[in-house]
């Protein structure tokens, strides 16, 4: 699988939990990996007074399901090796964001794929 890493704004000066950042983005990157065919798309946006990470697969999206639960605790779809996926990838996410005045936001994109979108306040 290949990966694809983009940045806007890279000159951009932030004052963020560098920790909280790369937890909430290693986890969205396995989680894209795991379900992507061919490969992972990761963005980073500087803007005014937040950044947001966007992380997209080719594989084939959220259910209708797991769009409305993914970020639930312990929700793991069609994914039962509970050896393998434990249900609280997204959750983690969601709640950092949610203590540094941001937010996750599910998708399937536009030609496919999942979408995920976490936003910190700077």
């Amino acid at each position: 699988k290949s990966f694809v890493f983009s940045i806007e704004n890279a000159n951009a000066e932030i004052n963020l939990d560098a920790h909280v950042v790369m937890q909430v983005f290693e986890n969205l990157v396995a989680n894209a990996a795991r379900y992507a065919t061919h490969q992972v798309n990761a963005r980073y946006v500087i803007r005014g007074d937040s950044m947001h990470i966007t992380v997209t697969d080719d594989g084939p999206g959220f259910s209708e399901e797991a769009l409305d639960k993914a970020a639930l605790p312990f929700y793991r779809g069609d994914m039962w090796d509970a050896t393998e996926h434990r249900g609280l990838g997204l959750y983690v996410c969601k709640v950092l964001s949610e203590i540094h005045d941001g937010s996750l936001q599910v998708e399937n994109g536009p030609h496919g794929g999942g979408c995920v979108t976490v936003s910190f306040g700077l």
